[in-house]
């Protein structure tokens, strides 16, 4: 038999019913208290404003800090009566009495991934589990990896987010961080979980070749598990960045030529994409493919006369006659010291390709070469010629 309840105790639920979002409110409103406290301490111990210094509770605060703005931003969630795009997108403005918004991504209606606040980065997710909004997992906490992607993820970790000294243009890497994060969707997998990539650079004083680390991983609707991690060498203004195509994550590195200087600034070095299809099973790693194969054919040919090893595979006579031409104007121009240490044909200043009437044409200039133009078979690259020009307009 059903009883009916009397009008107080009807009162009595309501009260209650209308009190957990109350609650929930009065919560946020003293982590956001919490968190300012918190912030303002650790502003004292900033180094260049993306490092902390080296004093030991230094990296007890970053921690502290990450930890309140993950839970004021599940408290947050938890008081309103519904979760729009809208309330997620300006969430950290609201923690940070500012215009700041929050670069997140859903992985579905009640878990969201989320870059924290602050000059040093951080990444969470917030997910509601039994009616309730909750700090779920952050990168920043110790993962279920091993080897170099240990390391790698290791970056993430307050202790290691100490300035330490490092030089203006050292490309940091591995577990020397922290990293500022940036977020990408990926297509849930067959069992229908939520997949995601965090591609961030490390943090840096000067210079444009910088370190940076890309980590996919899956959620379960508990907590988040790496399927691959690995660090790698960019610009900060690459041509092509990291991004996903139909099933295919490509990631562009910045990697270094041997018979050219290429390495230092803004120049784009020699380009290598890694390149990973999601499958609905998982990742599988299709290993790195050079995105200018013909600038890395006129390397090799150039790296192999310069030690004197035969190169008939690559190029007809007349290019190895050409490319030993090269080769010696480079030489004449340094010491023998100079040789010894930097065998090469010097800076890559500029290049670019196009298709000629009997296959691609590469132009070409260094700073101790000039300007040439390499000439390939249709079929494959195989240089046919080598003959100097004024310039490579682009």
């Amino acid at each position: 038999m059903i009883r009916e309840l009397r009008p107080t105790a009807l009162i009595l639920l309501a009260g209650l019913t209308i009190s957990l979002p109350a609650c929930r409110r009065w919560e946020a409103r003293r982590i956001k208290k919490d968190f300012q406290a918190v912030d303002a301490q650790l502003a004292k111990h900033l180094a260049d404003n993306q490092w902390i210094d080296d004093d030991p509770q230094s990296p007890k605060l970053l921690a502290r800090q990450w930890a309140l703005a993950g839970e004021w931003f599940a408290a947050w969630l938890d008081s309103l009566p519904s979760v729009g795009p809208g309330d997620v997108k300006a969430a950290m403005g609201r923690l940070l009495d500012s215009s700041a918004t929050t670069e997140y991504l859903a992985l579905n209606d009640t878990a969201f991934l989320v870059a924290g606040p602050g000059p040093i980065g951080n990444v969470f997710i917030v997910a509601k589990s039994r009616g309730h909004y909750r700090l779920a997992w952050s990168i920043a906490q110790t993962q279920g990896a091993s080897g170099e992607q240990a390391e790698v993820l290791a970056a993430w970790r307050a202790e290691n987010a100490v300035e330490g000294g490092r030089g203006p243009y050292w490309a940091a890497s591995g577990c020397a961080g922290p990293v500022f994060p940036g977020l990408g969707r990926l297509p849930n997998d067959a069992k229908g979980r939520a997949r995601f990539y965090i591609d961030g650079s490390y943090a840096q004083a000067a210079g444009m070749t910088v370190g940076a680390q890309i980590s996919v991983w899956v959620w379960d609707g508990v907590t988040a598990h790496v399927q691959v991690a690995r660090d790698y060498i960019t610009t900060l203004m690459p041509t092509n960045g990291t991004r996903f195509e139909g099933d295919i994550l490509t990631v562009r590195q910045k990697q270094d030529f041997r018979s050219f200087l290429s390495a230092a600034g803004p120049s784009p070095g020699r380009q290598v994409d890694w390149i990973v299809r999601i499958t609905p099973v998982g990742i599988e790693d299709l290993g790195e493919r050079s995105a200018v194969p013909q600038l890395d054919a006129v390397d090799e040919l150039l790296d192999r006369v310069i030690h004197g090893k035969p190169a008939a595979d690559l190029a007809a006579p007349a290019a190895v006659d050409g490319a030993r031409r090269i080769v010696a104007t480079a030489r004449a121009m340094v010491s023998d010291k100079e040789w010894k240490d930097y065998p090469t044909v010097g800076m890559l200043d500029a290049w670019k390709t196009s298709a000629g009437k009997d296959g691609d044409v590469l132009c070409l200039v260094a700073d101790s070469m000039g300007a040439h133009l390499f000439r390939f078979r249709q079929d494959r690259h195989f240089i046919t010629s080598i003959t100097e020009t004024t310039g490579c307009e682009q």
